[in-house]
């Protein structure tokens, strides 16, 4: 997830109240629009593999 992050793939939001913490990741625009890109590598590497 940090990768992900870092490349601005996902977004990472920190929710608190004082008693309970929660995270929340999300794909960003751009990590949408990459998921056909991952889609088609993981097909390959069926057929390959």
């Amino acid at each position: 997830m940090r990768n992900m992050i870092r490349f601005g793939l996902a977004d990472r939001t920190v929710m608190s109240d004082k008693l309970q913490v929660e995270v929340e990741y999300v794909l960003t625009p751009l990590g949408r629009r990459s998921m056909g890109i991952l889609h088609g590598v993981r097909q390959l590497r069926e057929v390959v593999y």
